[in-house]
């Protein structure tokens, strides 16, 4: 058998999650200054001498901090951390930002093939939207949602 009909036989591997963040949806007085906490914290310069820091703030750690000129920073932990935002422009303070979301709608995305995981955390989406006095949406396949739906409350009609 060649190499190429083997390589066409072989079903291609679903990805263990896929999300697009869109595009980003905090505005801020400095023009193509902008942030997110979409998919992790993400903050987009214009270009400049800027200065991006990006902190959890229940642990005081420091997790990102560097230069940056006309770039999209993104931090490479996208599950949920109480980030704080530092930018700074010319060693100036332009925007300090806490994550606040108090009000806000909040997506928990559950992977794809890991039903242990979703039985094991899924109670402790409640004890987050509560914690946090949010709007708490969980996405996760339609195969394994169809399992757990029976349990929730259905939505008020009014």
């Amino acid at each position: 058998m060649s190499e190429q009909l083997k390589e066409e036989t072989i079903p291609a591997k679903k990805p263990y999650m896929v999300f697009d963040p869109g595009p980003l949806t905090c505005k801020t007085d400095t023009p193509g200054l902008e942030f997110d906490f979409n998919y992790g914290a993400r903050i987009k310069v214009p270009a400049g001498n800027w200065r991006v820091k990006i902190t959890d703030r229940d642990t005081i750690v420091t997790l990102y901090e560097a230069a940056a000129d006309n770039v999209l920073v993104t931090s490479t932990k996208k599950y949920y951390v109480n980030f704080g935002l530092e930018v700074y422009l010319d060693d100036k303070l332009v925007l300090q930002h806490d994550m606040e979301l108090k009000g806000k709608k909040v997506l928990i995305k559950y992977p794809v093939g890991t039903l242990g995981d979703i039985i094991a955390w899924f109670p402790y989406a409640q004890t987050f939207k509560d914690k946090h006095d949010c709007e708490v949406y969980c996405a996760m396949a339609p195969e394994i949602a169809g399992l757990f739906r029976p349990a929730l409350p259905r939505p008020s009609s009014h």
